[in-house]
């Protein structure tokens, strides 16, 4: 028997609500990862559940209460889902300035696989967003026997910035967010149910500015290399691209989007999901979960 709504909600916030954090050794330092693991008891046969969890990994600026409305979608689904803030991020401690300055893309990938390790997962399906798919390609390429199959949606680092295109893309990251976000506090404009959820959350969270501005700008920076084609020609795991056709992002127009762009011209192939903007997360996350679950199952 299928469960109702309400019910559903309320198991995934009570889980919200139990804190698991850990701190992991990497080069000499240990930082801290806040993270939760969701499960819902969707129906009464246990058999029905998903077998293979699904890593979740947010974008620049946010940390899993930047995510909830899509993990709830993937958890209505049947999956487990594990849900990261990186170091710097949500709750999580400030990591020590070598962190950030030194190898920050391995560092946030050691990051989530000791999440991983925390729970003996051996097989999990790797889903990350924007600067997320880069840590996540990251974590697939030093963990492949783990990475089941990687789903990127709307990655950064397909495309090297140049010094005055990287302001104006800095600009567009800031003022999406803060757009979708308005317009979900309004109920505006393609608002999922599950936002109701994120609102409860998100005012509980740490700034990701205030005090954290310098690791802000160091990932920033990482993003504007364009570094994420070359690492995913070293994964060996089946690696799916989304992206939508709304990315005002990394739309320089409407008719062009620069990923779609880079990847056609590195022999790769995107599903395009209309309308969506750069942040499916928060924006339309039933039908991004859709595509996502149709897309694990090889459809």
């Amino acid at each position: 028997m299928a469960r109702k709504i309400e019910e559903l909600v309320q198991q995934f916030l009570d889980q919200l609500n139990r804190m698991h954090y850990q701190h992991f050794y990497i080069d000499g330092m240990q930082p801290g990862v806040d993270f939760r693991s969701i499960r819902l008891e969707i129906e009464d046969d246990p058999a029905k559940r998903k077998p293979i969890p699904i890593l979740l990994s947010t974008g620049w600026g946010s940390g899993w209460e930047g995510i909830l409305p899509l993990a709830f979608s993937l958890a209505c689904r049947g999956y487990r889902v594990i849900l990261v803030s990186l170091p710097g991020y949500g709750d999580s401690e400030n990591p020590p300035r070598r962190y950030y300055r030194e190898h920050l893309y391995r560092h946030h990938a050691q990051a989530v696989l000791a999440v991983l390790r925390n729970f003996g997962i051996s097989k999990a399906y790797f889903v990350g967003h924007s600067m997320g798919a880069e840590i996540l390609a990251e974590a697939a390429w030093y963990s492949s026997e783990i990475c089941e199959k990687l789903v990127l949606f709307h990655p950064t680092g397909l495309k090297k910035i140049g010094f005055f295109e990287k302001f104006s893309l800095f600009w567009k990251f800031t003022v999406s967010g803060a757009r979708l976000r308005w317009k979900h506090y309004r109920g505006l404009d393609g608002c999922d149910k599950a936002f109701e959820v994120l609102i409860k959350f998100c005012g509980e969270q740490r700034s990701p500015w205030w005090g954290r501005f310098g690791q802000r700008w160091a990932e920033f920076s990482q993003i504007c290399q364009g570094g994420l084609i070359k690492r995913v020609k070293e994964i060996k795991s089946k690696i799916i691209f989304i992206s939508g056709s709304q990315d005002t992002v990394y739309n320089a127009w409407k008719s062009r989007n620069i990923l779609i762009e880079a990847l056609t011209k590195e022999g790769f192939k995107a599903n395009i999901i209309f309308d969506n903007p750069h942040n499916p997360t928060l924006y339309h996350s039933e039908r991004t979960a859709n595509i996502i679950v149709r897309r694990l199952s090889g459809a």
